[in-house]
């Protein structure tokens, strides 16, 4: 995640969507013509400057496309899932057959 004094007005920015090696999903600043963090898995279209700026990942969702041209969503903790994963989540797929992007299940908030 990124502070709001992190990004710079006359920069473009993308969203990398992170996934650790223990299943924590996060998000990362991404200036244009840089390099992806390590731990990036997929990449946003070039994100809007007052979502990025208000840090609101749920609306960058609603608006921004990943470069492959699908969806993503994030849930009510912030939790990036692929469109995908989502689907398979709503028509009901037990947890251990959503097919998880890596194999590794987001670590989700406790319930």
């Amino acid at each position: 995640m990124w502070m709001r004094n992190e990004v710079d007005e006359k920069k473009t920015y993308r969203v990398a969507l992170c996934q650790n090696s223990n299943g924590r999903r996060n998000f990362a600043l991404c200036p244009m013509g840089s390099k992806l963090p390590p731990t990036a898995v997929l990449i946003t279209e070039v994100a809007p400057m007052d979502l990025l700026l208000r840090r609101d990942f749920i609306g960058l969702s609603e608006v921004a496309k990943l470069t492959t041209g699908t969806p993503f969503f994030v849930d009510a903790h912030g939790t990036w899932l692929s469109g995908e994963e989502c689907e398979a989540i709503n028509e009901g797929m037990p947890f251990s057959e959503v097919p998880w992007l890596n194999g590794l299940m987001p670590d989700f908030a406790p319930r």
